[in-house]
């Protein structure tokens, strides 16, 4: 799962940076890379709460608060 969070904040960093970039010479080419980073956004937020629901399942065994 961790190679998968990384491989997706790799390319939603490059996305960003590369969005301008079509902006300025290739507009209808912007739109998908536009649409490819807000997809990939998408989907590294359904990563990160799905890996702290199983972080979250993991401290419940451990609590002692109720000692």
């Amino acid at each position: 799962m961790a190679k998968w969070k990384y491989l997706l904040i790799g390319l939603v960093v490059t996305l960003q940076l590369l969005a301008p970039i079509f902006f300025i010479f290739k507009l209808p080419y912007a739109f998908f890379v536009l649409l490819g980073y807000l997809a990939s956004i998408v989907v590294l937020v359904v990563i990160l709460i799905m890996e702290r629901r199983k972080e979250k399942k993991e401290e419940d065994g451990n609590d002692y608060r109720d000692y």
